[in-house]
């Protein structure tokens, strides 16, 4: 029996079981210039492809602060939130989460404590931390792990309809751990488990869901499984969504044009190297990965819908600080970031890279922190 090669894909989110501030490292290119950086429990903001950096971290979630940051996310380039954790509250398995909003990129932020609970006395406490997505301000879902074991991971979806004043259960949804992607009010997508290889869909606002499984051509048959990422969408009818096979270190790229009710494999990147993790994203329905090659450059290799392939492989400077590639982000096929250690961006496909990390951390801003049951609004300078 052919041994298993452990290949994992992550893919323009990201999942915090149990949080810490080592590992909450994110990042999102939002338009050519602007984007976000989540990097050692610090949030940066460049509005200049990184030349530039503004620590907008939320207040009370600074290094030593009363919160840590479990996971972010941007609308655009001025609407954006976090959801951020108690520090103690981790140790002590309660929960104690609170909610980072921003209209202004990060300038001020207002943070309000989150009472949301368990659905019924007796079961799995909510661990603190998980995932959030926005589909406008006022519509938004939080997926929270909830206290059980890696083998399961577990999680419960709560929907806000009023701009996260209030939060409620999505009692229909899969009690899985994961990402939440919302195409429209109706169309969403619930993707996570253990080995990211649950996959659900609803049509109807989240009052019922489906099993949603995807495999590519060559794999129908086979003896083995799919991990699945959030798909993403450029209107409510098309969009797409990777597909990795652990099998054979493998990924493929579906895209749909009915809002996801139906799709078909467009794209395909085999044999790809097996040593730790292997991110995906895409950008104008590429598929696009990248990963470090022995020379210390970066090799990134793009698959186009017609299954046009492209590698290219660019030089890092000797003096940079490589580690695994963990993360990717791409306006289009030149234009994008690299998360390897620290942080890389190319303009021109690939072909060279520069370090665009900021650099050594300024001093926190502001030190106030969330008030019980209040909204506290905090400048930054």
């Amino acid at each position: 029996m052919r041994k298993l090669r452990y290949f994992v894909f992550l893919i323009a989110a990201t999942f915090f079981l149990v949080p810490s501030a080592a590992s909450a490292q994110a990042m999102k290119l939002l338009t050519r210039n602007s984007g976000w950086l989540l990097l050692y429990g610090r949030l940066y903001w460049t509005n200049d492809f990184g030349h530039d950096w503004r620590n907008i971290t939320p207040p009370g979630s600074q290094i030593y602060g009363p919160y840590m940051i479990s996971g972010v996310f941007f609308l655009n380039a001025w609407d954006g939130w976090a959801l951020l954790v108690r520090r103690s509250s981790i140790a002590t398995g309660t929960f104690d989460d609170a909610l980072a909003e921003t209209h202004d990129a990060g300038t001020t932020w207002s943070v309000t404590p989150l009472h949301v609970a368990s659905p019924h006395p007796g079961s799995m406490p909510l661990a603190g931390g998980g995932t959030v997505f926005f589909r406008d301000r006022a519509h938004g879902w939080i997926d929270f792990g909830v206290v059980s074991s890696l083998a399961v991971m577990h999680g419960l979806l709560f929907s806000t309809g009023d701009g996260g004043a209030t939060w409620h259960l999505v009692r229909g949804a899969p009690q899985i751990a994961g990402s939440v992607r919302f195409a429209t009010l109706k169309d969403g997508w619930l993707a996570g488990g253990p080995t990211a290889g649950d996959l659900y869909s609803t049509h109807d606002g989240g009052r019922a869901w489906a099993r949603v499984v995807l495999r590519a051509p060559s794999q129908q048959g086979a003896r083995t499984w799919s991990s699945y990422s959030p798909p993403s969408f450029s209107n409510a009818n098309h969009g797409v969504i990777v597909v990795s096979n652990p099998w054979s270190t493998a990924l493929t790229l579906f895209a749909t044009t009915d809002g996801g009710r139906s799709w078909e494999p467009v794209a395909a990147l085999t044999h790809l190297p097996s040593i730790g993790t292997i991110p995906a994203t895409t950008a104008d329905s590429h598929l696009i990965t990248a990963w470090l090659s022995h020379r210390r450059s970066i090799k990134l290799t793009v698959a186009s819908q017609h299954n046009q392939k492209c590698a290219v492989e660019g030089p890092v400077s000797p003096e940079a600080h490589l580690g695994a590639v963990t993360w990717l982000s791409f306006r289009d096929t030149r234009i994008g970031w690299v998360l390897a250690g620290k942080l890389y961006a190319t303009a021109d496909g690939g072909r060279t890279w520069t370090d665009i990390s900021p650099k050594a951390p300024r001093a926190p801003v502001h030190t106030a922190t969330p008030q019980k049951g209040k909204r506290s609004k905090n400048s930054r300078g």
